[in-house]
């Protein structure tokens, strides 16, 4: 369906990002917030933080007309206060003190109307002053989630944060997508420690429920909208077009994972153990919000895994383009009504080491990171895939008969990435394996930016 000729399109971001607040503002492609990681973190073992809060960010200018193109900060969210719980369940993270070396923001991962659900610049009414923005809403810091929503906007040539009205309840990993002036939040998480899209909120799961946000009038706040009729779901890809909201993939974690013993999830559905109550699952089935506020089913993909899938753009208002990761540990997936596990209709994408040249890091990197691409048409319902290839005199190697011809030229989860006005996508960051481009060691937590020229076939 699409065609990608990838460039190195910038210097490198000055550290890795992930679950990161992203899009364009104006001719600028916005970085805040987030996961702020140690791009080092594999090269050295596991040894040392991985990361911390972020609330800060930076802006890249991406117009045609931009004659340098560097990294340049923005200020910090005034209210995104640190928190000093911070990943204690991560053995290799040291617990927090107030001023220690690792601090989470409350705002890290949030459920994001940019990078973190989609990358869409939202429209502000005339009653906010017009123009463009950028919005968190919701969030987690690996302890606890959080109800604060706040919108980035450019005023007089700087960047502005501003508080939105909290959502009625904390809520991690959502999708989030602007229709008219309204912001629609579909399913998410309830804790980052032990929380679950399972959780019972006035008899609908957690991760069913759909909260509006009329921009047009702030005073009411957040309202219910229909519950989702499908699987419970956090990290689903959310987008509208043209009127209507699409949800496509999530995950849906254990509803009772056991501590002890646990369960080898990797062995997939049918071996013991293996069930929904223990293992976490990919979602099959996709849904449709139309503008009267009617849910109609999708689809399933049968091309791709589906998985988390909170990275997309919307190209040519009609395609949407994904980065999905299977976070199932190879349990499989469930579709609606069916809370079995079952295999995963597509199976996914991964470059092996023939093709991606990979430094030799100081412990085997032991997560499955695919390189997979997914694109649903919203005309046709459909799904398809891209073909990757390197732009003329990039300087960057895509062997021909690769996994990277139909995907990212390596293999990542959560790349943060945003359409440009000039129809170009920019991606950066994730947690990846490690991999070399251009002759550069790349770890964990990459801090490489990549440009792509998009073409519809």
């Amino acid at each position: 369906m699409l065609n990608v000729e990838w460039s190195f399109g910038a210097p490198d971001i000055p550290h890795g990002t992930q679950c990161s607040l992203s899009g364009v503002l104006g001719d600028s492609w916005i970085l805040a917030l987030g996961n702020r990681a140690n791009p080092d973190w594999s090269k050295t073992g596991g040894k040392g933080p991985a990361g911390g809060c972020w609330t800060g960010g930076y802006s890249l200018p991406t117009g045609a007309t931009a004659a340098v193109r560097n990294w340049t900060g923005l200020p910090e969210c005034p209210s995104c206060v640190k928190d000093i719980h911070c990943h204690l369940d991560f053995p290799h993270w040291p617990s927090c003190t107030p001023g220690g070396q690792t601090e989470c923001c409350t705002g890290e991962c949030g459920n994001f109307v940019s990078g973190g659900s989609s990358a869409q610049t939202v429209q502000l009414p005339a009653t906010l002053g017009g123009g463009e923005a950028l919005v968190m809403a919701g969030g987690f810091s690996h302890v606890e989630s959080t109800a604060a929503c706040y919108m980035l906007r450019q005023d007089g040539g700087g960047f502005n944060w501003t508080a939105l009205p909290s959502l009625p309840y904390p809520i991690q990993t959502g999708g989030l997508a602007q229709s008219g002036t309204k912001l629609i939040i579909v399913g998410g998480g309830n804790g980052a420690k032990g929380g679950t899209v399972w959780s019972d909120v006035n008899g609908t799961a957690f991760g069913r429920r759909v909260w509006i946000l009329d921009l047009a009038a702030l005073a009411d706040g957040w309202v219910a909208g229909p519950d989702l009729p499908g699987s419970p779901r956090e990290m689903p890809t959310v987008v509208a077009i043209n009127g209507s909201v699409f949800v496509l993939g999530g995950l849906a974690g254990a509803k009772n994972p056991p501590t002890k013993p646990p369960v080898n999830c990797s062995l997939g559905p049918g071996s013991p153990g293996v069930t929904i109550d223990n293992c976490g699952a990919n979602i099959q089935d996709n849904w449709r919000l139309d503008s009267s506020m009617k849910w109609s089913p999708l689809p399933s993909n049968n091309l791709t895994v589906p998985g988390a899938m909170p990275n997309s753009v919307v190209v040519a208002d009609r395609y949407i383009l994904t980065i999905g990761y299977d976070r199932s540990d190879g349990a499989g997936a469930i579709t609606h009504p069916s809370t079995t596990l079952s295999p995963n209709f597509g199976s996914g994408n991964q470059i092996n080491a023939s093709c991606l040249k990979t430094p030799p890091p100081a412990q085997p990197d032991p997560n499955p990171y695919s390189n997979g691409v997914t694109v649903f048409d919203a005309v046709t319902g459909t799904f398809g895939a891209i073909r990757s290839t390197a732009a003329s005199g990039s300087g960057l190697t895509i062997p021909e008969g690769c996994p990277q011809e139909v995907g990212i030229p390596f293999n990542c989860f959560m790349p943060n990435i945003a359409l440009s006005k000039e129809g170009e996508l920019w991606m950066v960051g994730g947690e990846c394996s490690p991999f070399i481009l251009n002759g550069k060691d790349y770890w964990h937590y990459p801090t490489l930016v990549m440009r792509g020229e998009l073409t519809v076939v």
